[in-house]
């Protein structure tokens, strides 16, 4: 029975997972995607050792609760280049998958120093010591690189100015910039589509305002005034029906009157 039950579960599992590898919403990147910048690279690997995701989440789930809160649920093509991904499970602070460009990089600096500067309830640790300690440039490089080989496209260039972006780069800058891009890319994507609504409803509004202007434009109001007391063809047919079936009733009626013409009357026995 408990095999029957795990073959089950396994066959279910599958027929949900498998198709989802052949779906290209969820293995290609979102329009504008990018693989991260050598310097959001080097945040992204301190937010990994300092175990962030245990009290922060970076998945927005389709629930009105949370899109009212932190925007947009988050999409999978958004999470093709995370290795791995930072989903999370547990919120013991608030979900950072859309916080980028929402504080500036000062209220992160003094957040991530001592976050009770900013958030007077928050139970977050202070992170001081980023501000003295630099970035690690070959270590990044080389994760670049390892990144490179499993297929993020990076170009060699990327990789090649990648000592240069980082130098003089304190942990503290490299975490905040990564904060910063976190859901930036489909909230650029997003405002593209909204312009692009508005271009098209402004084309539109504009093309019925013209038509409108030419319509009642003196000219044209005189022509269509002319037109409108035009009979149409079946207008005449059904005037001349009309004028015709009242020269009927005339005729029938004064030989009705005259005695000359009776109507039949029928019994109802």
């Amino acid at each position: 029975m408990i095999l029957l039950i795990l073959v089950l579960a396994s066959i279910g599992g599958i027929v949900q997972i498998v198709p989802l590898f052949f779906q290209a919403s969820m293995t290609q990147p979102i329009e504008g995607l990018k693989p991260h910048s050598a310097l959001v690279l080097a945040g992204r690997d301190i937010y990994l050792r300092e175990q962030c995701v245990s009290c922060h989440s970076q998945m927005i789930r389709p629930l009105r609760a949370e899109t009212e809160r932190y925007g947009h649920y988050s999409v999978a093509g958004e999470s093709i280049y995370e290795r791995p991904f930072q989903w999370g499970s547990k919120r013991t602070g608030p979900d950072l998958a859309r916080v980028g460009r929402r504080y500036s990089d000062e209220w992160h600096r003094l957040h991530l120093i001592e976050p009770r500067a900013v958030v007077p309830e928050s139970i977050m640790p202070g992170y001081p010591w980023l501000e003295d300690r630099e970035v690690d440039v070959e270590g990044t490089v080389a994760n670049m690189r390892a990144l490179q080989t499993l297929g993020h496209p990076y170009e060699e260039a990327d990789i090649q100015n990648a000592a240069a972006e980082l130098t003089g780069k304190t942990e503290m800058d490299a975490m905040i910039a990564y904060l910063q891009s976190l859901g930036t890319f489909l909230i650029a994507r997003r405002w593209r589509m909204i312009w692009l609504h508005i271009a098209w409803t402004v084309i539109l509004l504009t093309t019925f305002v013209v038509i409108v202007s030419w319509a009642w434009s003196k000219n044209r109001k005189d022509d269509f005034s002319r037109a409108a007391h035009i009979p149409l063809e079946e207008d005449r047919v059904t005037m001349r029906d009309q004028r015709n079936w009242a020269w009927i009733c005339r005729i029938n009626f004064g030989l009705m009157s005259s005695g000359l013409l009776r109507l039949p009357v029928w019994s109802s026995s």
